[in-house]
Formats: structure tokens, C-alpha cells, sequence
């Protein structure tokens, strides 16, 4: 592919950007620095990342921030170079992909006749969507996911391997014998547009009503999502967060690998410091950390 090509989707994507080079020259992929590849593109954040060594100027291209120095026969400047990187890289690999057009699902995997799947979108090997489920456009699901019940999930989204969405939580009653007894859950799950989840993850239904996961959040690898919390936009949840049920939380939240006690509020820009147990609520634009989870400093 030519850089030609690369800057012209750039612009047209309204990044701002200056080149120097030629843009007749070729790439042939993508590659990390440390693993550079020969005729490939690349990202440089500082000067001081390039590995002790290296030989830059036989990169084919580099994408680089503003003001830093590189001597490379082809640079891209940006302030915003991880972003410009990673969307490159994102073009490139479907310019070249062998998919198909239109809807995949994978060998083995289940879809309900009550299903709903979007244009483009992609379901992988033994999975199970069981129930009034509506998948929308552009979402990618990896291999071995269930999702039970009443589940939407928006457009753009990503579900990767292992995740379980719609399945009953925790929850009992002890009759007048003195038994437990399972709570049945009646509600589903909703979850919004560019959503990401990541690996082994689990999201459980509502009792009643549903439980939401907001537009453009981030739940990352072997979190708990459970019954009848909400969480709002643009959420962070590092891997081993753990909510327990009936969480609320604003948007712009950040929960690194921590433990969120049931029925507890937080606001908006909200951050919780690694390994933390929160029992009380906390207010917008605290950062709080620790067992339990004190106020650090506010306004993030």
C-alpha cells in the first residue's frame, strides 16, 4: 500500500498530521519498533524508545509526535501519534483482510431463531446466543461466548473469548422451612455501542431491571459485572474488578482491579486505585484507594 493512501484516510478521518518524505513509497505492514519489520510501518512516541542500536532510517515510515526528532526517509508528525498509529493499523489490516462481506459465524456455535444479528458483524466457534438477543452492526464476538436471555448489545462493539453475558447471579431467600432458595432474575442486560469486553468476563442479568453497561466503556479481562448495576459512558474497569450487584456508576470512571461493594454509588470521574475495596459511596471527581477505599485527592 502506498502512503499515499494512508495520509488520504487520515484526512479524511479529520486528523491533522504533517509528512516528510515521499508518498509514492510503499509498506508492506505494520510492525512494533522492537520487532521492526523491514519495509513496514511503525510508531516512535520519543526519541528515547528507540531501541540502543537500531538503525531508524531503514524504517519505511514512521508515525511519531510533534517536535521529535527522527531520521527516517518517511515521517508522519502528530500529537496525537498512539491514536494515528493504531487507527493506521486498524486500515491497513482490513484493506488486506481475506473476510468476507456481510455476516460470519463461526463452526459449532448456536444462534436463537429469536436472535438478531447486525450487518457485519462477526460471531466465532462454539459459541451460544440463546434468547431475544439483538447484536448490532460492526461487532466482533470471539470464540466460546454465551449470552442468555434478554441482551442487547450496540454497534461496534467487541466481546471477546470466554465472556458470559446473561446468566442469573447470587441472589436468595430463606423460605418459612428455613431453606434457601435461589432468586429466579427476570430482567436482561444492555449493553451500548463501541463497548469493549475482554476475556472471560462476566455480566449478569437484572432481577427486574436491566443491568446497562454505557456507550464506549472498557471492561477488561476476568471483571464481575453483576445484577442491576449501571454503569455509565466511557467506564474503565482494569482486569479483576469485581461489582458487586446493584452498583451505579457515572461516566468517566476508572476502577483498577478492585472491589465495588453492592448498592454503592459512584459519580462521575471517579477513580479507584489498584486493589481497593469500596464500601461507601464516593462523590464526582474523587480519587479514592485502599481497604477500605479512603479519598485521595479530588479532581483527577
Amino acid at each position: 500500500m502506498k502512503i499515499k493512501e494512508l495520509l488520504e484516510y487520515l484526512k479524511e478521518n479529520g486528523e491533522e498530521f504533517e509528512f516528510s518524505g515521499d508518498e509514492s513509497d510503499e509498506v508492506s505492514g505494520f510492525s512494533s519498533l522492537k520487532n521492526y519489520k523491514s519495509g513496514s510501518f511503525t510508531w516512535i512516541k520519543k526519541a528515547e524508545a528507540v531501541p540502543r542500536g537500531m538503525d531508524v532510517s531503514k524504517c519505511e515510515l514512521v508515525i511519531t509526535q510533534e517536535n521529535v526528532s527522527i531520521g527516517c526517509p518517511n515521517v508522519l508528525y502528530t500529537d496525537s501519534s498512539k491514536r494515528v498509529f493504531f487507527s493506521l493499523v486498524e486500515y491497513f489490516a482490513e484493506a488486506n483482510s481475506s473476510d468476507t462481506e456481510g455476516q460470519s459465524i463461526g463452526e459449532n456455535s448456536y444462534i436463537s431463531y429469536n436472535a438478531s444479528i447486525g450487518k457485519n458483524t462477526k460471531i466465532g466457534h462454539n459459541c451460544s446466543l440463546d434468547g431475544e438477543i439483538k447484536v448490532g452492526r460492526n461487532c466482533l464476538i470471539g470464540n466460546n461466548v454465551s449470552i442468555r436471555g434478554r441482551v442487547s448489545i450496540g454497534e461496534n462493539s467487541i466481546i471477546e473469548s470466554g465472556v458470559c453475558i446473561g446468566d442469573a447471579d447470587l441472589g436468595y431467600v430463606e423460605g418459612v422451612d428455613g431453606r434457601r432458595k435461589m432468586l429466579k432474575h427476570y430482567g436482561g442486560v444492555e449493553i451500548g455501542n463501541s463497548v469493549y469486553i475482554g476475556t472471560g468476563t462476566t455480566i449478569s442479568r437484572g432481577t427486574i431491571d436491566d443491568t446497562v453497561i454505557g456507550d464506549e466503556s472498557s471492561i477488561d479481562a476476568l471483571c464481575q459485572i453483576s445484577h442491576n448495576c449501571i454503569l455509565g459512558k466511557k467506564n474503565t474497569l482494569v482486569a479483576g474488578t469485581y461489582l458487586y450487584g446493584s452498583v451505579e456508576t457515572g461516566d468517566n470512571v476508572y476502577i483498577a482491579s478492585s472491589i465495588i461493594m453492592n448498592q454503592i454509588k459512584l459519580g462521575d470521574n471517579v477513580t479507584v486505585g489498584m486493589n481497593s475495596v469500596v464500601m461507601s459511596d464516593v462523590e464526582s471527581g474523587l480519587t479514592v484507594f485502599g481497604t477500605p477505599a479512603r479519598v485521595h485527592t479530588k479532581d483527577r
